[in-house]
């Protein structure tokens, strides 16, 4: 699976692109809703990776290479490859242009939608009831409270994937985990909140429902093990080359 966001241009184009903003991958301190797709700025040809400090990804100078993606670019190039779309501002002509896309490519059945907001989410579904969609954040939360008062085998669940974040990542980032006096206790909390959050029994329950299970973002050995331990059913990763190799070995 392919997880992308994507933004709407000023003439109605969509690209797949993480930020509303232009600055952090091209430089220029522009909106991707300001520039129609034949004006926007190429990608820089060296990124600073934040998840990975000191570490720089050197793309290519080919001026071609450097173009922002459209949406329909991606369709085309994996028509058989699942496609995870957050649509991150999610307003009605963004969500009308998407799956007009999905319907035109006839990828109902290869996508994934929605966004972390509410509104947006429910309009995905509305819009489609048949593509699949996960869920918003307030959703996530209203699941974890009926699964902690022990109603969650009678909540009804229109979602197929549940995909969060495995908390104790955040502390490898250079600005959470190191440098501050505060360091143990943010640990501890963030160790507190991993348990909450990441219970193999709530996996177990929504895997048997059907419901696809994931974690963002590892990329390190011990990540893969520990969401293996979980039971989920899928990694999301920035290095997908070292999670092919991790689960190769894990098959031998």
């Amino acid at each position: 699976m392919l997880e992308l966001d994507v933004h709407l241009t000023k003439d109605g184009k969509v690209v797949v692109n993480h930020d509303c903003s232009l600055l952090r991958t091209t430089g220029l301190d522009l909106r991707v809703n300001e520039v129609n797709y034949n004006e926007l700025p190429l990608l820089k040809t060296s990124q600073t990776i934040d998840f990975d400090p000191g570490q720089n990804f050197n793309g290519s100078d080919d001026e071609e290479s450097r173009k922002i993606p459209l949406l329909s670019e991606i369709f085309k190039a994996f028509p058989d490859v699942m496609v995870n779309i957050d649509v991150k501002e999610g307003h009605d002509e963004l969500i009308h242009e998407v799956h007009k896309l999905i319907t035109d490519n006839a990828r109902e059945h290869l996508t994934v939608w929605g966004s972390a907001q509410s509104s947006p989410n429910m309009k995905c579904y509305l819009k489609n009831p048949e593509v699949g969609r996960f869920f918003s954040l307030k959703r996530c939360m209203q699941l974890y409270l009926y699964f902690y008062t022990g109603l969650l085998p009678f909540m009804s669940i229109n979602e197929t994937h549940f995909e969060i974040c495995l908390p104790e990542t955040f502390l490898k980032f250079p600005n959470v985990g190191n440098g501050s006096n505060r360091t143990l206790f943010r640990r501890f909390i963030f160790w507190i909140v991993s348990k909450a959050m990441c219970r193999p029994l709530l996996f177990q329950h929504l895997n048997k429902r059907g419901i696809q299970t994931y974690v963002w973002v590892l990329n390190t050995e011990e990540d893969f093990r520990r969401a293996a331990e979980l039971g989920v059913t899928g990694i999301m990763t920035d290095y997908p080359s070292k999670l092919k190799q991790f689960l190769n070995e894990a098959d031998r």
